[in-house]
């Protein structure tokens, strides 16, 4: 499994057509083969900054579907709101509490 973690930084106040943008986006990655799942965050210190951390089967997943010209139209259509930096990452250590 890979984690893709992408930040957006607002370039204006426009949040709720970004918000609107993203959500269109994330419905079509949900459906990319490969793709396990994803947190969007929005900080609640930095107004306009956001985090989202995808999961991934593979590295093949997901570079198959920021290949697909439908990622490269949401990217285009999200350019004017966001500035966005990412990369893809791999877990070297997780804690998950237990219910006692």
């Amino acid at each position: 499994m890979i984690t893709f973690v992408t930040t957006f930084t607002l370039k204006g106040d426009d949040a709720e057509s970004f918000e609107q943008l993203f959500k269109e986006h994330s419905e079509f990655m949900a459906a990319q083969p490969g793709f396990l799942g994803f947190r969007m965050l929005k900080s609640l210190t930095k107004p306009g900054s956001y985090v989202n951390v995808g999961l991934w089967a593979d590295g093949d997943a997901h570079r198959a579907a920021v290949s697909t010209p439908e990622f490269t139209s949401h990217v285009r259509a999200m350019s004017p709101y966001v500035e966005v930096t990412a990369d893809l990452y791999r877990e070297i250590a997780s804690h998950t509490p237990t219910a006692d």
